[in-house]
């Protein structure tokens, strides 16, 4: 999946996650499949191929007043505390979270606002990310 990802410079070597926060939808690499999306993170926009693989799927509606997760994403989102868990500490949600859904088999997590689908992609394993040429 080509996608985008903004930031204060380009990607150059290894790429490093999680240094803003933790990370709503887990810990890992976010991108998007939208250009003006990933401009809201940062200036420079970078273009990234992620890896095809078993993501996880949120529904997110309402801006943020119900986030749904799909399938056996549930069971990760309500063993790593929830909504609860993540209101009373998101880094320590996202870490199990992420420790979570791994384990269930995904790679990733896709989130859909609405209808609209791959508004954020998280990775959490940076290594298999390939940054394209501008």
């Amino acid at each position: 999946m080509i996608a985008f990802h903004g930031s204060s410079s380009a990607l150059v070597g290894a790429i490093r996650i999680n240094e803003r926060d933790s990370g709503w939808f887990g810990n890992g690499f976010y991108a998007t499949a939208f250009e003006e999306y990933a401009l809201r993170w940062g200036k420079v926009l970078n273009t990234v191929e992620l890896p095809e693989g078993n993501y996880a799927e949120v529904l997110v509606e309402g801006n943020y007043k119900k986030v749904v997760w799909q399938g056996l994403a549930a069971t990760a989102d309500q063993k790593a505390g929830g909504s609860i868990g993540w209101v009373e500490n998101e880094f320590l949600y996202s870490q199990n979270l992420t420790k979570e859904l791994i384990a269930l088999g995904f790679i990733g997590v896709k989130v859909h606002f609405g209808e609209i689908k791959d508004v954020e992609v998280v990775v959490f394993d940076a290594s298999t990310i390939r940054v394209l040429p501008s």
